[in-house]
Parts: C-alpha cells; structure tokens; sequence
C-alpha cells in the first residue's frame, strides 16, 4: 500500500491518500485520516475514518466483507503498541475501559 501524506497536524491528525500497490481483499483506493483525540483521563483515543475512492455498491460490500478481519489486526496492532509502552515505563501505557471505544458499523466512515 502506497500512502501519499496530503495533511498533517503533529500530534493531532494525518490525512493519506492510499494506493495499493497489490491487489487483494484489504486493498482499497481511497483517503484516509487518523485523528488523535485527547480523553479527560489523560489517554488518547485513535479515529480512523476512511472515504473508498469507488464508493459503488460492490465496493462497500467487498469492504464491509472485510470489517471483522481489519477490526481484529487493529485490536491486535494496539494491543502490542499498549506492551511497547509499557515496557518502556511510559505512563500511558496501558488503556482504561474509559479510554476504549469502538464504533458500530452505521457510524463508521466508510462512504
């Protein structure tokens, strides 16, 4: 995947436009942008939005399709930059339930 940084704020957000350089079930043309939220607990909470740049009817069902599987490499990516942290004495280490959100599939930003 090819990613072309068209903004950024440090510490606030980056916004890439994608290009898959293969092709495959996780491979989608598009724009997304990560956003680092500041919680009032002091941790920091990701939002991932991403706009499919074919935004037909067998795209959006080709990308729902794959959800689950994104979902769980997502949780997984986290889940060991949470043990980096940590072994690194970094007080924000480890994530409080407050901290933890997860969006449903009607509020997710995938048109």
């Amino acid at each position: 995947m090819l990613r072309e940084y068209l903004d950024w704020r440090p510490f606030r957000y980056f916004t890439n436009r994608l290009t898959p350089l293969g092709r495959g079930p996780m491979f989608f043309p598009g724009v997304e942008t990560v956003e680092f939220i500041p919680t009032e607990v002091g941790t920091t909470m990701v939002h991932y939005r991403l706009r499919l740049k074919d935004r037909g009817r067998r795209a959006r069902l080709l990308f729902r399709s794959g959800l689950p599987i994104a979902r769980r490499v997502a949780l997984r990516s986290a889940e060991r930059g949470r043990r980096v942290m940590q072994e690194d004495g970094c007080p924000g280490g480890s994530l409080s339930s407050a901290g933890a959100e997860e969006e449903t599939p009607a509020s997710a930003s995938s048109s």
